[in-house]
């Protein structure tokens, strides 16, 4: 399996309602993978609320993902008194894969050996999960833009395209990718680019975006920058590998003038699987408030109450619950929509509205196809069963069948009398 890496931040660490005015800490056991402990402090002496300056990040990984509600945080508050052992105060519990999918904010109750703790914590954790994301571009072209006095003579131009995220802060992709020059300025086209890998997280992805650079090459005077537009991919976002998008952006140069527009396909490769809700607070009840980050990502296992839905759910995609005659939504382990067809016995990551929306030529195309495939399948199956019955018979036949009676058993006492009698 491979390791899965989730960036972890806690923060904003406080407890209400402590009964003893002596010192108190926290001890932290992230999956016996983090292990820490807080300064001590000493609680108010009127409200009895202990606060913390404690912010700490740090990356967990495992290959264990699929199964994080089986692995757990576990906070301890202690008493520190000044003579004496170190007393718990109370304990709370949380599985990772609440903390992967649900808010960022808890407020949790500090559970005690005899449970008349009044004492809460409240905190607040991160759990991001990041992947190396793939970013391909199966088209893309420019269409110039006719009045633009700042615009060089298209026909005297080399364009090619930078593509970059402004998520990712690493020095080695900070350019991200580029075009080939186009030979062809007015009719500026590329197909099948290179796909551009850089490491983010759902939440950061969708908040920043791609950036698309037009440069120039120019014989005397170098590159210089034709034009520039951010595309904002979180419309329509979802999860589903594969999935293809298209866009069209207007690009603006330095003095934000209209150039052209930037148009093309693009899908993502290895999208990270959990992202926590857009707000929303856990407490030991459950989850209240709060929306998905976006579709098709996994929901928290716990109780949850007055969740929206996602800002980036398209009035498109809400028609889209409707399901034809033989269809049938299901969810897979990471919360994954896709669509089984009960009528040609197949599934797909594509709503079946996409395809019943092809021309007649091309739904008798993918019938005929299907036909083929099931009457080929049939063919090899029913060849398989003759040579199996073949095989066995022939088998049958090259056993040697004996017709001699079985010896007698061995008796040594037969020998020595038959040896007796020659002497």
């Amino acid at each position: 399996m491979p390791i899965e890496k989730f960036r972890v931040t806690i923060s904003d660490l406080r407890c209400k309602g402590l009964r003893k005015r002596t010192p108190v800490y926290l001890d932290f056991n992230f999956d016996y993978f983090k292990h820490d402990k807080t300064a001590k402090v000493t609680p108010d002496p009127t409200t009895g609320d202990a606060k913390w300056k404690y912010n700490i990040l740090f990356y967990y990984e495992t290959r264990y993902a699929h199964i994080l509600y089986a692995k757990n945080l576990t906070i301890k508050c202690l008493h520190d008194p000044l003579f004496g052992t170190h007393q718990v105060v109370g304990v709370t519990q949380i599985d990772l894969h609440t903390l992967a999918t649900g808010p960022v904010h808890h407020d949790l109750l500090l559970i005690d050996k005899v449970n008349d703790s009044q004492a809460r914590l409240v905190f607040n954790l991160t759990m991001e999960h990041i992947s190396d994301i793939g970013f391909v571009i199966q088209e893309m072209k420019i269409k110039w833009a006719s009045k633009n006095p700042s615009l060089p003579d298209p026909g005297m131009m080399e364009p090619f395209v930078q593509v970059r995220t402004t998520s990712n802060t690493s020095e080695l992709l900070k350019n991200g990718i580029k075009t080939h020059p186009c030979k062809q300025p007015l009719n500026a086209h590329w197909e099948k680019l290179h796909p551009y890998y850089f490491e983010s997280c759902l939440s950061d992805l969708l908040n920043a975006g791609m950036q698309f650079k037009v440069m120039n090459v120019f014989v005397s005077q170098g590159k210089k920058m034709v034009g520039n537009c951010l595309l904002d991919i979180s419309k329509g976002f979802t999860v589903i590998p594969g999935r293809s998008h298209t866009f069209s952006v207007v690009l603006l140069n330095e003095d934000s003038q209209n150039v052209g527009t930037l148009s093309g396909s693009y899908y993502f490769k290895n999208l990270p699987i959990f992202a926590q809700l857009v707000g929303g607070t856990h407490l030991e009840t459950g989850i209240i408030d709060g929306q998905p980050l976006c579709d098709g990502i996994p929901m928290p296992m716990c109780p949850c109450s007055n969740l929206n839905p996602s800002p980036f759910t398209e009035e498109s995609d809400k028609a889209e619950s409707v399901l034809p005659a033989g269809w049938e939504a299901k969810t897979d382990n990471f919360g994954r929509v896709y669509y089984v067809d009960h009528n040609t016995e197949t599934t797909s990551w594509e709503h079946p509205l996409h395809s019943l929306a092809d021309s007649p030529a091309t739904a008798k195309k993918k019938k005929d196809e299907h036909t083929w495939k099931k009457s080929k399948h049939q063919n090899l199956l029913d060849k398989y069963k003759r040579n199996s019955v073949a095989v066995t018979v022939q088998n049958q036949l090259k056993t040697p069948v004996s017709t001699s009676p079985k010896p007698a058993p061995y008796n040594p006492d037969v020998g020595l009398f038959a040896a007796l009698s020659r002497v």
